[in-house]
């Protein structure tokens, strides 16, 4: 229930992290939207990489049978690792369903590390979606960056990678990507992954559907409004929106007892019961005076109106006049 409220109180579009990639060149001079897909870290536990609702993470052999990854715990001494636990399942693979959304991707940067008992002689990294092959690379031994040993005796690899879908004749929203890794014998080895980043940059603003003309959006995704060629997330009457240009938006709620707001420190509308008054140095929602014809101090002390004066905000701005008498 506890997570369940703090979700209706916080949405955010970019939950994960992917504060590497973001530190990357980006593909374009020109502005484009992004999505952290997933930001794994190094402390993940089984059930992080199960959130099917992002991705789907799976172990598969060489006949392309698939079966369930589990999160290898080495902490706090080492990295925990992406694997499987069954060696003839050696080969990981990140699917990405996106489909529904129908958002297409200019470009997909990956980062992780990978680790194994043995320096791998060959890596093969392949995106693709259904029938159609997006991208597909192969890592030699000299083709590594250094390599390191962790305290767990395994050796790493820090490995980037940018998958360029632009120059394809076919539109992706979604994407596949393998990992497998070969000896120096052609044995295949137990592909262990850990800090694995995955960042979609995007053809249009975050939140568009479709194509987007001179990046004018014409229509959204579910949860957003069209409003001048962008695509606004919708958020409820007690919070506000904020938002980095178009790749970040975030619903946050309004400060107590406001009821609508514009940011978050403006409150156009307090709750039954209180009033938006200047206290203590901040803009805020103050229990409301006793009697009509009080104003609240900048201490937060109800002081009386002005003579004659029914109702007012401030010591000299009287709102409405007793009966009788005019402003």
């Amino acid at each position: 229930m506890l997570i369940f409220c703090i979700l209706l109180a916080l949405r955010i579009v970019q939950a994960q992290d992917c504060s590497f990639l973001l530190s990357q060149i980006q593909p374009s001079t020109q502005f484009l939207g992004y999505e952290c897909i997933m930001s794994s870290s190094t402390t993940f536990d089984s059930n992080y990489l199960q959130n099917k609702n992002a991705y789907r993470l799976r172990s598969f052999d060489q006949k392309n049978n698939f079966d369930i990854l589990y999160s290898n715990v080495r902490q706090p001494t080492c990295a925990n690792l992406i694997q499987s636990e069954q060696q003839q399942f050696n080969g990981i693979n990140l699917e990405i369903d996106r489909d529904s959304k129908a958002q297409y991707i200019q470009n997909i940067y990956i980062s992780f590390d990978l680790y194994s008992n043995e320096i791998p002689y060959w890596l093969y990294v392949i995106s693709s979606w259904k029938s159609d092959v997006q991208h597909s690379y192969l890592y030699q031994s000299q083709d590594y960056p250094s390599v390191q040993k962790d305290q767990c005796e395994s050796f790493k690899l820090s490995l980037f990678e940018n998958i360029d879908l632009t120059y394809l004749p076919v539109k992706f929203s979604s994407t596949s990507i393998s990992f497998n890794v070969v000896n120096s014998r052609s044995t295949y080895l137990l592909t262990q992954i850990s800090n694995l980043q995955v960042l979609f940059y995007y053809e249009c603003p975050i939140g568009c559907k479709g194509s987007c003309p001179q990046r004018n959006c014409k229509d959204c995704q579910s949860g957003y409004n069209l409003n001048n060629g962008k695509c606004v997330l919708q958020c409820t009457q007690s919070q506000y929106i904020q938002q980095d240009q178009s790749s970040k938006q975030s619903c946050l709620p309004c400060f107590s007892n406001c009821n609508q707001c514009a940011d978050g420190n403006t409150c156009i509308t307090c709750a039954n019961g209180f009033t938006y008054a200047f206290v203590n140095g901040q803009n805020m929602c103050y229990p409301s005076c006793s009697q009509s014809n009080q104003y609240i101090d900048t201490k937060g002390q109800c002081q009386n109106c002005m003579q004659y004066c029914s109702k007012c905000s401030q010591a000299n701005k009287c709102d409405t006049c007793l009966s009788g008498f005019t402003l």
